[in-house]
């Protein structure tokens, strides 16, 4: 996978795997009027944990989608979210 790194804005090869540094991608979000913002999102690389800080890169360098994730499959507060997972985030 190509990424693009958020400090220098060079691309740079990414391996799926929970090793390498956390690359996700946000492919939806939706206002639930019972539930919140539901934030969807897939992991391509690393593992988002509740103490990880995402940057986006359309805002700037702000940090975004704050740790506390659901897989889609579980419905349980997780630990962890790995390579390859896609999962939700209640805001």
């Amino acid at each position: 996978m190509i990424a693009i790194d958020p400090a220098t804005g060079a691309e740079t090869t990414r391996i799926a795997d929970d090793k390498e540094p956390l690359a996700l991608l946000v492919f939806k979000i939706v206002r639930d009027p019972y539930v919140g913002h539901l934030t969807y999102f897939r992991i391509y690389s690393g593992q988002l944990r509740p103490v990880n800080r995402c940057i986006t890169l359309t805002k700037a360098g702000q940090s975004a989608l704050p740790p506390g994730a659901h897989v889609l499959d579980r419905r349980e507060d997780i630990d962890a979210v790995h390579t390859g997972d896609i999962a939700l985030r209640l805001v």
